[in-house]
């Protein structure tokens, strides 16, 4: 860079050096609460850190450990000190699926999660379908099956549900009045 004072002729240079950034990180950037998930850079060596709570990162590897739902920039410094950044999401993980997990055939029940907006299924249509938004589930068949909540980043929790067969009716016969203890 060249800096001349007009009409003197007095001027002043400077050389910079521009170095490469590190390549785009890559990687599964959307994780749940409590697993796992690898970051990499095609430019090397560097090392990995992070600000924020949400997750901790491993210096040399960059393993994301999700610690907490939220969002974490993390970031990728080559030995020049040129960075890159990227973000990872972290999704809570559902709670425990409420409602009952035995029901008798052509029967309703409603299952519930403390966090909204999930999407649920079944393992087999065939036992016990589910409304993927409502939670209401009917036991058309005597088996097992599993029911799976899934919520925003994939994250899901499941409960093993028993459709039973109805009880016999019984026709009671006789009538009249008995006694207390009869």
């Amino acid at each position: 860079v060249i800096y001349t004072i007009p009409g003197t002729g007095c001027r002043t240079q400077r050389s910079f050096t521009i170095l490469p950034l590190p390549a785009a990180i890559t990687g599964v950037s959307d994780v749940c609460a409590g697993a796992t998930t690898t970051l990499s850079d095609a430019t090397g060596p560097g090392t990995w850190s992070t600000a924020g709570t949400a997750v901790s990162i491993a210096a040399g590897t960059g393993i994301v450990n999700a610690i907490a739902a939220g969002t974490a920039l993390v970031t990728y410094t080559i030995s020049t000190g040129c960075a890159v950044t990227g973000m990872v999401s972290v999704y809570p993980v559902p709670t425990t699926i409420l409602g009952p997990t035995g029901i008798c055939m052509n029967s309703t029940v409603t299952l519930t999660d403390a966090l909204t907006g999930g999407t649920w299924a079944p393992a087999l249509d065939t036992v016990a379908p589910i409304n993927t938004t409502t939670g209401k589930i009917v036991g058309i068949a005597v088996g097992t099956t599993q029911i799976t909540y899934t919520t925003a980043g994939g994250c899901s929790t499941m409960i093993t549900v028993t459709v039973q067969p109805r009880p016999n009716i019984c026709t009671l016969m006789g009538g009249g009045n008995y006694c207390a203890g009869d």
